[in-house]
């Protein structure tokens, strides 16, 4: 989509709802749930709670950080990783089990949530190590490396599906910032999400490589192929601008919509820009439920980011206390690959 035709579809789309919310009409369909999941306005995020192991890399990340493999392949290290990964396994395995996740252990960090009168627990991956697999870089003697692009330590619906279709009974938006072709981020997304009971209502999807129609279409797999917006223009710099992601996102959000943003545009400074308005706009706060995100930082044995391992203000320290910022305002962000 051109961006002089993207400028014509926004405005038109802006004008149709307004001259709709002026009628008392309304362009969304209506949810029929059940009254008990209707009530999103009683979901109250409490705290974010860092595990025993994160708390370890907290306390210690200045220290950490100048031998990370050292501290990932120690004893404490190991256990940690192993107890981690086994509740991952078990968590997927037996993913209707509201007993698996409301026992988070000393490896697995967890956001707390007032629903009614009732406190929630939904766990997430600790922010640990180079914030990835924890074999991808140095795994522990016996274990086998695992992937540096491996995203199974990521624990993108950290809440039985009941719950999560409790918080959120209302549409389910993914906006991909930096998709890459149409069988990447949007097909693991596709199939991780509805491999655990959720789809995607509408797929919004920047990119400012220029497709070949025909090509990209013809690669989207069938399940998301009506349900995708896709914008073939560089995310812009206007974050007021009715057609900037984080605008589409005020405008479609409802209390009760679930919304997942993936911000990878393979411009480093350009993203931290837009990370940082993410965790700046209170507006935002309570509308994006999960962001992924890959911070670019240097460490030693760490050489995949073009930064120097040593001395550099863009460091395993600066990742932390970012993640640690965004969740502690109730985004569950997570570190993409």
């Amino acid at each position: 989509m051109s961006a002089l035709l993207l400028t014509l579809y926004t405005h038109l789309k802006r004008e149709l709802l307004t001259l709709c919310r002026a009628s008392g009409l309304s362009l969304r369909p209506v949810l029929y749930v059940h009254s008990d999941v209707q009530k999103r306005n009683d979901v109250q995020f409490l705290e974010y709670v860092s595990s025993a192991w994160e708390e370890e890399w907290r306390r210690n990340i200045l220290t950490y950080q100048e031998a990370p493999c050292t501290h990932m392949v120690s004893k404490m290290g190991a256990d940690f990783s192993e107890t981690f990964l086994t509740f991952v396994k078990r968590i997927k395995e037996y993913n209707t089990s509201e007993h698996s996740y409301s026992q988070p252990n000393k490896a697995v960090s967890y956001f707390v949530y007032r629903m009614g009168s009732t406190e929630v627990k939904v766990v997430i991956e600790p922010l640990v190590g180079f914030f990835r697999h924890p074999y991808a870089l140095c795994p522990p003697a016996g274990k086998a490396k695992a992937p540096l692009l491996d995203l199974s330590y990521i624990i993108f619906r950290g809440m039985p599906i009941e719950l999560f279709r409790s918080m959120y009974p209302g549409r389910k938006y993914l906006l991909d910032l930096g998709i890459n072709g149409p069988d990447r981020s949007l097909a693991w997304f596709d199939r991780v999400y509805h491999a655990s009971g959720i789809d995607f209502d509408e797929i919004w999807a920047w990119d400012l490589r220029q497709f070949d129609p025909t090509m990209f279409w013809n690669n989207v797999p069938d399940s998301i192929y009506s349900k995708i917006h896709l914008i073939n223009v560089r995310v812009g710099d206007d974050v007021t601008h009715i057609g900037h992601p984080f605008q589409i996102i005020k405008s479609l959000f409802q209390k009760g919509d679930y919304v997942a943003l993936k911000l990878d545009i393979d411009s480093p400074g350009f993203e931290q820009v837009l990370a940082d308005h993410v965790l700046q706009d209170e507006e935002l706060h309570d509308k994006i439920a999960d962001f992924y995100y890959e911070k670019h930082f240097g460490a030693p044995g760490f050489p995949h980011h073009g930064i120097a391992a040593h001395g550099s203000p863009q460091d395993m320290s600066s990742v932390m206390e970012f993640f640690t910022a965004l969740r502690k305002r109730g985004i569950r962000a997570h570190y993409w690959v």
